[in-house]
């Protein structure tokens, strides 16, 4: 914190501060929920971390763009509990897909699954199953792949910083 609380104070390093930000909603899902769809959770239903099969995954912004001729993507966290006590599956609005299966926190790292454009797989718990590096991979897989003729839009959502925080091997010590 140190460091970034420098870099925003710093005029020459193009940051933005804005001193009188609110979120209505300080918790993952309802916030997530939020940035999907451009409405306050008593809308879209999802209040809780509990809540996100309340989510009308029909009208999101996925949806939206996809609709719109947009190539979209998401890799990593979707919304708490997903995919919702149900199979494996793709969202609406959604051409390539990555989200993390719900699990427990000791997963969130390692050990994690992944439900891969509507397929569960399972990473382990070697230095390259590490997960916000594999999320980056699937992040720079998707841009390179992205159709040149169409604008893309993707949501790459880590589980970074939620605690317990792993770092990488190579950033150990």
């Amino acid at each position: 914190m140190p460091y970034l609380q420098a870099a925003a104070g710093d005029p020459e390093d193009h940051w933005v501060v804005f001193r009188n930000g609110f979120v209505n909603a300080p918790i993952c899902c309802p916030s997530r929920a939020t940035m999907l769809t451009g409405r306050f959770p008593h809308h879209h239903g999802v209040q809780t971390n509990d809540d996100g099969p309340a989510l009308d995954e029909s009208s999101t912004i996925a949806a939206w763009l996809h609709e719109a001729g947009y190539h979209t993507g998401l890799v990593g966290k979707y919304l708490n509990q997903y995919p919702f006590e149900r199979d494996p599956y793709v969202p609406p609005g959604w051409d390539r897909w990555w989200g993390k299966q719900h699990g427990p926190v000791t997963q969130l790292y390692y050990g994690y699954t992944l439900i891969q454009q509507g397929v569960a797989t399972r990473y382990g718990t070697t230095a390259t199953d590490y997960a916000t590096d594999v999320y980056a991979g699937k992040a720079v897989e998707f841009i390179r792949e992205a159709p040149i003729d169409r604008p893309f839009f993707l949501w790459f959502a880590p589980t970074a910083p939620h605690p317990p925080w792993v770092s990488a091997p190579r950033h150990r010590g």
